[in-house]
């Protein structure tokens, strides 16, 4: 059977094309509420000259938007969802954040779950993290407190050609949150 046979067969299917609609209708709603909850913050880049409904528009655009870091910094810690703290964080992971270097740091280690809020702040510490941090890094990357997210910090000691950089990576290479990531083939730089 073909794909254009076996769509043509779920065009005709009544109970597949009630689930489709009911899980477009669901998708629908879980939008609406994720614009609805970040509504302040879209606003304030928008007068900021930034056209978005969501942090979640800046992460990976090509533009760079240093215009938009102080108002994601001034949002950083309010009670959003999670899905939108993680937009949020992930956009502040641009080279153009690196003076944020302790703010994010300091909501980094307090945020205490693992959330996608988390592992953002990770994710935006790495990108921003310069040479002269490796040991700021190194005690991110060394407290257990951090959790799995700690993992993405390995990246920054492969880089380094600091020779402690090499010997954390060593001592934490049987540690299960690190293991995984430490163990896994250099990636092309």
């Amino acid at each position: 059977m073909t794909t254009a046979e076996l769509l043509a067969i779920l065009e005709k299917d009544p109970v597949y094309q009630e689930k489709a609609k009911r899980k477009a209708a669901e998708t629908a709603e879980k939008h609406r509420i994720f614009r609805e909850d970040v509504a302040p913050l879209a606003e304030e880049l928008r007068q900021a000259g930034w056209n978005v409904t969501s942090p979640w528009d800046l992460v990976n655009t090509p533009m760079a938007y240093e215009s938009a870091i102080p108002v994601l910094l001034r949002h950083l810690d309010r009670p959003y969802l999670d899905r939108n703290r993680e937009g949020i964080a992930r956009a502040l992971a641009v080279k153009e954040a690196r003076h944020a270097w302790t703010t994010l740091r300091a909501a980094y280690e307090n945020e205490r779950e693992e959330t996608g809020f988390k592992e953002g702040l990770a994710v935006a510490l790495s990108v921003i993290a310069k040479a002269e941090l490796l040991n700021e890094v190194i005690e991110l990357i060394r407290n257990p407190e951090n959790g799995p997210t700690r993992s993405v910090f390995v990246r920054n000691l492969r880089r380094s050609r600091s020779p402690e950089a090499k010997r954390v990576l060593e001592e934490l290479a049987g540690v299960p949150d690190l293991a995984a990531e430490i163990g896994r083939p250099k990636a092309r730089q």
